[in-house]
């Protein structure tokens, strides 16, 4: 007999409730043939076993699947896994050595509420950055229990996740068709509902994400509540198409849901349908419109810019979109009207996205000053962008490719000061002018301003000398480098950066601390600005052949 059950401080109650969803996996192992198996006499799987607990005294049940039970060729395991089932439906799967095969989410008509009860319980532990990574707060978990957490958001909001990483691999290879037309299959508009998302399990199907400010939400129902009936008839055993298709209805009518929120609290609730928008979402239609801005699809720009305002004219990557629709108008007082409501979003979050996000804000603001005849004003909100807009990690980098282009006047008059500034020998001046110039660069006015900071630097080699605070970051970031911590050295060498953006060596130290994490596209773009600052740097041959194996790698992994 294969399967043994250990269960830790459970009471007879929650014996029984769980004895029958094991039963079958009982019987069958008793009829396979092989040796007997017990992982609770392994103390190497238990001891790994309670490191993904959530709280000391959790329960849980431990099972042995031998070959058989388990495709081994497949997986290319020796002799069955063993599998250990936490009774908000987390499972965890591990080797005879205890190492963890791996760990997902799976619910059953028998661990809906406890899910939804843990759930509850750490929902405000977690949350999705604005590029679609679930991010654990407070420290007070350990990796494992980080990752079991991590398990669990992803099982509800896995289909919303799944958006950002198709997106964003679009853009990152610069494929902007194809990203408009993965995001025109997605349902990001506005619908009649009331604003579920549902899961199934072997018999009723369940609240698996409730819509922000929807009627559902409105009607206090909650993720983990179990569907009973749908206007009256039973929804036992109802595949998803069917739930969806009985939630149609008119704008305004009723539906009356059972629901069962815990065994015993089994209630009707009525909801009146309504226009749902899910504001999660509106990032994504404001993203399609500046990709149709990009790809000169100027009407349907418009039209999804002034759909996404008028959808939540609150939110922000709706209001932005809106301000460069206006502005593509001419209509720069109306523009400015909605700039002045938008607040930036927190620029120590580590995100890309919201990197981007600001620096859309401070391009329309520098925009709008500049058409003011206010260039003070102008410099003063372009200068504290921190870095080239094309050429950091943000996969939305593309999005400034046609946006850009209202700074082309601003851009002209900066480079006839710079020319001015050069003439008059003022040479310290006009390098600073060079790198708030370079900030707003696209990738050949960026080559430009390389070319003349090269001659220059060969000219007055003493103007580009590192200051004291730049050579305190390179030390720390050297120091990261030694102990292998390549990504805390690539982020010192980008603060170093911001103080010395024309010092050679930190883009070669940069590329060389990306190739050591495979970032290869990164590694080759700032290998390559080196050799643009330095074009007759002693290395070149060394620098040149590094750059064609960091390719070599890019095409294997393709």
């Amino acid at each position: 007999m294969y399967f043994i059950k250990k269960i830790v401080s459970i009471n007879i109650q929650k014996f029984i409730k769980y004895f029958f969803q094991f039963f079958l996996i009982f019987v069958f192992s008793y009829y396979i043939n092989t040796e007997n198996v017990c992982a609770v006499d392994n103390p190497i799987i238990l001891a790994e076993i309670e490191k993904w607990k959530l709280y000391s005294a959790e329960t849980y049940s431990c099972a042995f699947f031998p070959c058989g039970m388990i495709d081994c060729t497949k997986y290319n395991i020796r002799d069955g896994l063993h599998k250990c089932f936490f009774y908000d439906g987390f499972v965890l799967s591990l080797y005879s050595n205890g190492e963890v095969f791996r760990y997902y989410y799976t619910l059953s008509d028998n661990n809906v509420f406890i899910f939804k009860q843990i759930y509850k319980a750490y929902k405000d532990y977690i949350y999705i950055t604005p590029e679609g990574e679930i991010k654990i707060k407070d420290g007070r978990f350990n990796k494992n229990q980080e990752k079991r957490l991590k398990a669990l958001y992803e099982y509800i909001h896995g289909d919303y996740l799944k958006i950002f990483k198709d997106l964003n691999a679009y853009l990152t290879k610069g494929d902007l068709k194809s990203a408009l037309e993965y995001l025109n299959k997605i349902k990001i508009d506005s619908f009649i509902g009331i604003g579920i998302y549902f899961g199934t399990t072997n018999i009723y199907p369940y609240v698996l994400e409730v819509i922000e400010g929807s009627p559902a939400e409105k009607a206090n129902i909650e993720i983990g509540d179990k569907i009973i009936k749908i206007n009256g008839q039973s929804c036992e055993k109802w595949d998803l198409n069917k739930i969806y298709q009985s939630l149609q209805g008119a704008e305004g009518t009723n539906i009356t849901l059972t629901i069962a929120k815990s065994e015993k609290d089994i209630k009707d609730i009525t909801i009146k349908r309504g226009k749902i928008i899910d504001r999660k979402f509106l990032k994504f239609m404001a993203i399609r419109a500046f990709l149709y801005k990009n790809l000169g699809e100027e009407e349907n720009f418009h039209a999804d810019a002034e759909e996404a305002y008028s959808l939540d004219p609150n939110d922000n990557w709706a209001k932005i979109v809106m301000v460069y629709s206006l502005f593509n108008k001419g209509e720069n007082q109306k523009a400015d009207e909605i700039l002045s409501t938008i607040k930036e979003n927190p620029s120590d979050t580590e995100s890309s996205y919201n990197r981007t996000f600001n620096n859309l804000v401070k391009i329309a603001m520098g925009y709008l000053f500049f058409s003011k005849g206010d260039n003070q004003s102008a410099d003063k909100i372009l200068s504290s962008i921190k870095e080239n807009i094309f050429e950091t990690d943000s996969p939305l980098n593309i999005l400034f490719t046609s946006l850009a282009d209202i700074l082309k006047p601003y851009k002209q008059l900066k480079r006839q000061l710079i020319s001015q500034l050069e003439i008059k020998g003022q040479y310290k001046e006009a390098i600073k002018e060079y790198a708030n110039l370079l900030k707003i660069a696209n990738e050949q006015e960026a080559k430009e301003i390389r070319t003349c900071i090269a001659e220059l630097m060969m000219k007055y080699p003493h103007l580009f000398a590192l200051s004291e605070d730049a050579r305190k970051i390179i030390i720390k970031a050297e120091l990261y480098t030694s102990e292998g911590n390549f990504e805390k050295a690539i982020e010192e060498y980008k603060k170093a950066l911001e103080i010395s953006p024309f010092f050679p060596g930190l883009y070669k130290a940069l590329a060389l601390n990306y190739g050591q994490i495979k970032d290869y596209k990164n590694a080759i773009k700032n290998m390559n600005i080196y050799l643009e600052l330095v074009p007759d740097a002693q290395d070149y041959r060394a620098v040149k052949d590094q750059i064609y194996r960091w390719e070599f790698m890019m095409e294997k992994e393709k």
